[in-house]
């Protein structure tokens, strides 16, 4: 039996064909213990699916596994998404990168090596991929004497599925499609079919990116990305780019996060295509101003707390010449409020909401890289709400769910006791 560097060497092909799954970083560091176990059990799943020359795409699961990647000048971002996404801590080695790939490293705010390949890396992990097209010989020697585990890829990642028939897409059409709150299963099945027909994926920041890495070697990917306060593509110019590449006779998928039409600019490309004569599929998509409160085990309503839900966009302060937001009336309001963009501000319209009536102690909740490895919730007030963010390092994306069923639980002992509770005047002065 090879060891077990060679064996994972053997199997070579792109990330998304690795036939191998963990659940957490406890459970990688067991089979790293079993190398023959770990190889049998990932070879067989192969074996047992679709026969010995091939293997189905298997998501990695790797929360909390620090791994290293490397990467050379035409290596596609996909390849530190799809990492990113499976909870691994990586840290990215290579020089020159690519723009995409450097925006990837400042979007995932991942430790970046501007050098090539040393020993030292593997000092930093159990887990090393190659996405250079091959690993050299200095690293595949180096991996094999430190245990490492080597994962080789090529640089430019092709589909791991067939493409599918696309007589049912127009040409020269776009399809506007809500990706979900983050993780890529909450796709909806309309949204991922015709992401799977398109000849062009424009995407965005917040867009499950980890799709684009199944997608067929042909399809252009353009990278869309507005990053607060870094790089970013103008709207002007994301409009030219739909209109043109319809125009050229392409189908057109324009892959956002959340759904297309809350709080995002997808009316505005609607409206662009239309003016432009471009036939307009809208898919819509699960927001995150529902799906973050679910995911972490929250109702945005609940019988006898709440009887009104308002979701509000906290990209602009309250006060600002440009705001459209009546804060006084929403520090009136009993119910549910769910802030969207409103972690940079975070701080201010807490003040205005107590300014404007709503208690100190109501009860807050954030919900930060919502369904995704690495979800974070922080329970707190509106009091705390600043300083919490501020402990908790808490980045964007994320909502805030202000309100009393932010602090509600499953685990306690009577629903019904919380809930009249919570609605007794005064409940929250302090």
């Amino acid at each position: 039996m090879p060891s077990l560097t060679w064996a994972f060497r053997a199997l070579r092909g792109p990330i998304a064909n690795l036939c191998y799954e963990v659940s957490a970083a406890r459970a990688m560091s067991d089979h790293l213990h079993h190398p023959h176990m770990l190889v049998a059990g990932v070879m067989g799943e192969a074996n047992a699916s679709t026969g010995a020359n091939s293997m189905q795409p298997y998501r990695l699961r790797l929360t909390g596994v620090p791994a290293v990647l490397v990467v050379s000048s035409s290596t596609r971002r996909h390849h530190l998404d799809r990492l990113v996404e499976s909870g691994a801590r990586v840290t990215v080695v290579g020089t020159p990168v690519s723009t995409d790939m450097a925006r990837a490293i400042a979007y995932h705010r991942v430790t970046h090596h501007d050098r090539a390949y040393c020993v030292d890396d593997l000092n930093l992990t159990r887990l090393i991929v190659s996405a250079t097209g091959s690993a050299t010989a200095d690293l595949a020697r180096d991996a094999e004497q430190r245990q490492v585990i080597l994962l080789e890829s090529p640089a430019n990642m092709p589909a791991p599925h067939p493409r599918r028939q696309r007589s049912s897409v127009a040409r020269g059409s776009v399809a506007l499609i809500g990706g979900g709150p983050g993780a890529a299963d909450l796709i909806t099945v309309r949204g991922r079919r015709l992401l799977e027909l398109a000849d062009v994926v424009i995407a965005d920041r917040l867009a499950p990116r980890s799709l684009l890495t199944e997608l067929a070697a042909e399809v252009e990917v353009i990278d869309a990305s507005k990053i607060p306060y870094g790089p970013r593509v103008s709207q002007q110019r994301i409009n030219e780019l739909l209109v043109q590449h319809a125009r050229a006779g392409r189908r057109v998928a324009r892959l956002k996060g959340g759904d297309p039409f809350v709080f995002g600019r997808g009316y505005e490309e609607l409206i662009a295509c239309t003016e432009a004569d471009i036939p307009v599929t809208v898919v819509p998509g699960v927001t995150s101003a529902l799906a973050a409160p679910a995911a972490a085990l929250l109702p945005i309503s609940h019988r006898s707390v709440n009887h009104e839900v308002t979701i509000v966009s906290g990209h602009v302060r309250p006060h600002d010449p440009t705001s459209l937001v009546d804060w006084a009336a929403l520090g009136r309001l009993r119910g549910t409020l769910v802030l969207l963009m409103a972690v940079e501000n975070a701080g201010c319209i807490a003040t205005e909401l107590m300014a404007n009536g709503r208690p100190p102690g109501t009860p807050v909740a954030v919900i930060a890289r919502a369904t995704l490895p690495g979800e974070q919730v922080v329970r707190t007030s509106l009091a705390h709400l600043s300083d919490s963010l501020l402990n908790e390092d808490i980045r964007p994306p994320a909502v805030i769910v202000v309100g009393p069923v932010a602090g509600l639980s499953p685990t306690s002992t009577s629903w019904a006791t919380i809930a009249l509770k919570m609605t007794q005047p005064g409940q929250f002065a302090d």
